[in-house]
Order: C-alpha cells, then sequence, then structure tokens
C-alpha cells in the first residue's frame, strides 16, 4: 500500500462500513427475483430446486419446494431495508399442487422474515395440503405481500421453507419474489442507527471502534452537521466524548461512519455507546425526538493477553467471500494472542489489493536506544529475552550503526509499556491482501495458489514490528544513516560478525546470540524486502519469506522468536529445567540438568520431604545446554531440585522512564510477493 493509498483510506474512513444501500425513488432489494438465471444464487437453498417444470408464474423458473415424501427443503435470501424509505413490501406468488385428499395438514409451508441468524420476526404465511389449488401453474397462483417497514434499517432473511410427510406428495411452487421500497418524502430528518461497537469486550487503556449509520428519512436534503459519540458508565457519567463532522446529506440517503475513541480512564465494568445527530442544530428538522440512538452496550476488561482488532473495511465486508475471509483472519490472529501475553490491543485495518500478494503501512516511533534498552531488559520474561540482552551494547548508540536511537512500530513500542498511539485515533497498521491469488481456507489446497492465513501473518508480523531500515534500498546503494529497526539489532553474516549492507552477494542470518546460532537466512534482494527470509531454491517455506510459496502452508515459527525478541512476551517460553543425572562422590552430590545458556539456575536441597528447601551453594550460570553443580550430603538420604533463578534486573529498570517516543507513518511499505517466475528465481 502506498502512502498516497493510506491517505485516501483515511480520507475515505466514512464510506467503509456498507450498512445501507442508497435508495432511489422506487427500488426493488430481491435478487433473482423471479429464479431466471436458472441458479439459485443470491438465494440459499436447503435441498430444495430451480426448475423449469411448466409451472412457472412468469417467465421459465421457479422456486420448487417439496415433491418428495419425508422431505424438508427451505430457501432464503438476505436483504437490508434502507432506513430512508417511505415503504417497503414483500410480495411473491405462490402455487400448491398436492396428491393428498386428507383433510389433515400433513404436507406444510412457511413464509417467514428471520434476523441473519434464522431467529423467525415474523410470520408471512403457513400454509399445507389443505390450500391445494385445483391445477399446478397458471392461473392458479395467489399473490401474498407483507409490509417490512418495521425493519427500515434491518438487514433481514426472506425465507421459505416446506415439509412433507411419508404418505402423499405435495409441490409448493414460489415464484417472482420482490421486496419494493419507496424513497421517504418531507423534510429533513436525520436518524443515527446500526450502531455497532468492536472489540467488545474491550480493554482498559485501550480504544474501540464505534461504527453506524446516518439516515435521513425525509425527502429534502439535509445541510453538513455534526454527530456526536459518547461513552458512558454504569450511573451515565461521560467516560470520553467527541463530536465529528458528518457531510451533506440527501434526501432518503444514508451515510455510514466509523471512528475510534479512547478508553482512558476506563475501569472493568459495564458501559454504554451512545450517538446523537446534529448535536449542534445545524439541519432543520421537524422531528428532533429521534435524533439520539438506542444505546450500545460495551463491556470493559482488564487486560490479560495480547489482543489484535481487526477492521475490515468495505472492500473485504462487500467480497461475496466476506464470511470465509474473515475467519481466516480471524484465525490468523488467534496464533499470536494465544501465543503473547502482552497486556496490549493492537488495532489493524485489512482491506482487498488487486495485484501482489500482500502489503502493510504501519506507524512507527523513534526513541533513544539507551530508553529501548532499558524498556527491553525491564520487559525481559523468557529465555530468548536473556540471551539476547547479553548481546546488545549498552550505551547511548546502537550496535550496529551507533546511531543513539531506534525506530518500532506503535504496537511493539506499547508492548514495551511506551504509550505510543497514532494520531487521529487511526489504527496501528493497514493491511491488503489479494484474495484472488489466494487459498481463502487450508481445507482444500489449489497448489498453484498462496496461503491466505500466512499472507496475513507475514504482514501481521510486520505490523508488530519486525522490520528493517534497509527495506527499500536498492542493492549496493549506501546503507540509511540514523535510527535502526528491530530486526537490524540480529543481523549477522555467515562469519558470525554484524551484517548491515545492500549487497546482493552477502548472506545475513537472523541470530540472537551474537552469531554464533544462525536461527534463518534473510533475503538480500532489492525486490523484496530485507527484513524477510531467503526465499530461494532449496529454503524451507515460512510466513516470512520474501516471496510465498505457492501451496505451501506454512506457520509460525521462528518469527515467534523475532517478536519474543522485539519485547513481546511469549508464553511458556522458558522450560523447566530438567536433571539429566545426578553423580555421588564421597560427601557431595553432583546434580547435571538441561539448561539456556546465558540462564542462571539454583541448585537446592533437603532431607526430608517436609522439611525446607536450602541453595546448595551460589547460582550457576549456564554456558551451553547443560550445567551443573554439586551439593554437600549430611545424611544418608536428600531430595535434590534445580530452579530458574530470578536474575539479577532492578526494580529501577522496570520503572524506567521513557518520554521520547513520537508517532509517524512509515517511510517505508512492506510486501509479501508471489513467487516470481523461474527467469527470476532468486540466489
Amino acid at each position: 500500500m502506498t502512502l498516497r493509498n493510506v491517505f485516501a483510506l483515511i480520507a475515505g474512513l466514512s464510506g467503509l462500513l456498507m450498512f445501507d444501500s442508497n435508495t432511489n425513488a422506487q427500488s426493488q432489494l430481491v435478487g433473482n427475483s423471479g429464479f431466471e438465471t436458472g441458479t439459485a444464487a443470491p438465494w440459499v437453498l436447503g435441498g430444495s430446486a430451480i426448475a423449469n417444470n411448466g409451472y412457472a408464474h412468469s417467465g421459465t423458473y421457479l422456486l420448487w419446494l417439496g415433491g418428495m415424501a419425508r422431505w424438508n427443503d427451505s430457501a432464503y435470501q438476505t436483504v437490508t431495508i434502507p432506513m430512508a424509505i417511505s415503504s417497503a413490501t414483500l410480495s411473491f406468488s405462490y402455487n400448491i399442487s398436492s396428491a393428498e385428499t386428507n383433510t389433515t395438514a400433513l404436507d406444510t409451508f412457511s413464509a417467514t422474515i428471520q434476523d441473519t441468524n434464522g431467529t423467525v420476526l415474523a410470520t408471512v404465511g403457513n400454509l399445507s395440503n389443505l390450500n391445494r389449488d385445483t391445477a399446478p401453474g397458471n392461473p392458479n397462483y395467489h399473490q401474498q405481500t407483507f409490509d417490512l417497514m418495521a425493519y427500515a434499517g434491518r438487514t433481514i432473511r426472506i425465507a421459505f421453507a416446506s415439509s412433507n410427510n411419508s404418505s402423499l406428495v405435495t409441490s409448493f411452487f414460489v415464484d417472482d419474489v420482490t421486496v419494493q421500497t419507496t424513497a421517504a418524502t418531507g423534510p429533513a430528518d436525520l436518524i443515527p442507527h446500526n450502531l455497532f461497537v468492536m472489540p467488545n469486550p474491550a480493554i482498559t487503556g485501550g480504544q474501540v471502534t464505534v461504527m453506524y449509520s446516518v439516515a435521513n428519512i425525509g425527502g429534502t436534503a439535509a445541510a453538513a452537521s455534526h454527530t456526536k459519540i459518547e461513552i458512558r458508565d454504569s450511573a451515565n457519567n461521560v467516560l470520553n466524548q467527541q463530536s465529528f463532522v458528518t457531510a451533506a446529506l440527501a434526501g432518503s440517503r444514508t451515510t455510514n461512519e466509523m471512528h475510534n475513541l479512547s478508553l482512558a480512564g476506563a475501569t472493568p465494568g459495564g458501559y454504554s455507546v451512545v450517538v446523537t445527530v446534529d448535536c449542534n442544530g445545524e439541519v432543520t428538522q421537524t422531528n428532533r425526538g429521534n435524533d439520539v440512538s438506542a444505546p450500545a452496550w460495551l463491556a470493559v476488561q482488564a487486560p490479560s493477553g495480547l489482543i489484535i482488532h481487526p477492521i475490515f473495511d468495505a472492500t473485504i465486508t462487500n467480497d461475496t467471500n466476506s464470511a470465509v475471509i474473515q475467519n481466516a483472519i480471524n484465525a490468523a490472529i488467534a496464533a499470536y494472542e494465544w501465543q503473547f501475553s502482552d497486556p496490549i490491543t493492537v488495532n489493524i485495518l485489512f482491506s482487498k489489493m488487486t495485484n501482489g500478494l500482500g502489503q502493510s503501512s504501519t506507524y512507527t516511533g523513534t526513541i533513544a536506544y539507551s530508553d529501548f534498552l532499558a524498556a527491553l531488559a525491564g520487559d525481559s520474561m523468557t529465555t530468548n529475552d536473556a540471551i539476547a540482552l547479553n548481546y546488545l551494547s549498552t550505551g547511548t548508540g546502537n550496535p550496529v550503526n551507533g546511531d543513539p536511537s531506534i525506530t518500532l512500530t506503535t504496537a511493539n513500542l506499547r508492548a514495551l509499556g511506551i504509550n505510543a498511539f497514532p494520531g487521529n485515533n487511526q489504527p496501528d497498521s493497514y493491511i491488503a491482501l489479494n484474495f484472488s491469488i489466494v487459498n481463502l481456507t487450508r481445507a482444500n489446497v489449489d497448489p498453484s495458489k498462496y496461503d491466505l492465513a500466512s499472507v496475513a501473518q507475514h504482514e501481521i508480523n510486520e505490523a508488530l514490528g519486525l522490520t528493517s531500515a534497509l527495506n527499500g534500498v536498492n542493492n549496493g546503494a549506501p546503507v540509511p544513516n540514523g535510527a535502526v529497526r528491530i530486526l537490524d539489532l540480529f543481523r549477522y553474516d555467515q562469519n558470525g560478525a554484524r551484517s548491515y549492507n545492500t549487497a546482493s552477494n552477502s548472506q545475513a542470518y537472523l541470530s540472537i546470540d551474537g552469531g554464533t546460532t544462525d536461527l534463518v537466512r534473510f533475503n538480500q534482494t532489492q525486490v523484496g524486502d530485507f527484513q524477510d527470509w531467503y526465499s530461494g531454491t532449496g529454503h524451507t517455506p515460512r510466513v516470512q519469506d520474501a516471496w510465498g510459496t505457492p501451496g505451501a502452508t506454512p506457520n509460525l515459527g521462528v518469527e515467534l522468536v523475532g517478536l519474543d525478541v522485539s519485547g513481546y512476551n511469549l508464553v511458556c517460553a522458558v522450560p523447566k529445567p530438567t536433571i539429566i543425572s545426578m553423580s555421588p562422590n564421597g560427601n557431595s552430590m553432583t546434580v547435571t540438568w538441561a539448561s539456556q545458556p546465558n540462564l542462571t539456575y539454583q541448585l537446592q536441597s533437603k532431607t526430608n520431604m517436609t522439611g525446607n528447601w536450602s541453595n546448595s551453594g551460589s547460582p550457576v550460570t549456564a554456558s551451553g545446554p547443560t550445567a551443573s553443580a554439586s551439593a554437600v550430603m549430611t545424611t544418608a538420604q536428600s531430595f535434590y531440585r534445580v530452579l530458574l533463578a530470578n536474575g539479577t534486573q532492578s526494580s529501577a529498570i522496570k520503572s524506567s522512564t521513557i518520554s521520547r517516543a513520537t508517532a509517524s507513518l512509515a517511510r517505508q511499505t512492506s510486501a509479501m510477493h508471489e513467487r516470481p517466475p523461474q527467469s527470476h528465481a532468486q540466489p
């Protein structure tokens, strides 16, 4: 996503949520209303059939329910009734042909209005074999109508269903299903509706996205006005309120708006969100009693772990595969939420793109390297953290190019305890994905397409912080001066020396132990991102590869290590010490256990199971995969255990004050690429 596209997206936020459609003087909302396409879409069928058996009310095709013994059929279509209308009427024609002669209703048919979960809101008609016609087809059809004005501004289902018992069969024919709406008339009248708040529950100290529609249910244009959003506590005290501009709105038109509000100062409990339209009284209205929305309930709770809050714009919510796409992205997000325990919320806006594979643009903040190091030390909780800190130089200059600063994403800053948010309540990152060339699920993998879950995770990693200052620099060009990025701190060549260059013939590896252990090779080609992994011949497909591999379904692996040492807290990343052997030698016992290099352990002993544990000697700092210590044996029976020591970090480090974070839109965008043609194979 280019910066130009980002700003265009920001400017167009009011059109992201297509709750309602604008209406003309009169509109027909049902798709394939006469079934003349010969197929079902956009109808959803359950056992029923689209038929051209000569019995249509008009045209050639009709919806055929029943006609088989011991058989149930159903069909429904989802429609959104606009708010700004003066009438809305459902109409359909039906014909019943039955072989039953019984005077009891054995085969039944229903027409209902349902919500999007299938709950019946109203019954349009209940019929049976008792209502059979003298013959199938015209002129034996009947027209049924139903007033839908009660559902203005709502999304509903128009549903039909039939059930045949085990005796003689009944056929229920349905045709020419329409929902006709008429535009509103009279003076301008603005009302709020379709209020929705997410995430819910939300987290104290985070923010919520409030989405709603403003409808002009009059026939006269409304002038530009202001709309107010309030968050109120259980005692109706206002926690936060903001007013936003609502553009001039023609008669019988609806606009959709979305804004982020902070929950700063909120404590765990129940809150309500209320929207008031025309809060400054710019619009002349005959009815001002409907300017305030019904409250939307909001639960606020204390943070318990990482939350990634996805916002889906209209290019996704209006996609025919929207539900599947959102499920895949939510599943990709869940992998982070159970892996990391950081009590923060990260907001990401997802959209659709039509070229490339995936791309992100993310807000960042630049702070002093010394402040970063203090925050990283104070946040250290895992084995990886302890190892990485030993190889990050202290002082004012970073160990890569000596610059006194480092740039991190706003999400990464908050993971380190630094209160940094994008300006104007914007999301932390914008991610665009190309759904035309990906497998939306892993149930049926097309080997020529890419895996949506891993493509989404690739971009999420960059939003969380896996970036390099080399990204966007051409091969052979001078390396950039100034602040480095997080992955630049862990970039080493094959000989264990720091590697911070753009030479295409160089090798660079991710290493958290000073170049001793190479975890994965970095991409070193300018047409990819320098922060991504090498994707050349023979590589193992990974989430953060510079080029995706068609047909592969990689999961997060080494990427978790990168995020862990960047300031995120990987759950259960420190294994419990496991005793490998115990060797008596005279009056002492030598205990050997599996260890992690650079972590400190304490051997303890006691002489009975009910006694207290005592330290045996001084703490031992492991230098390899095993460590040993000895304890004096004073009795014939002793018990031993090994504990991971707490370390020597002081509370002063944990309370280090960092006040130099500044937020700005990242000057680099990051992309995951399709696998290039063989002629462009990577080295």
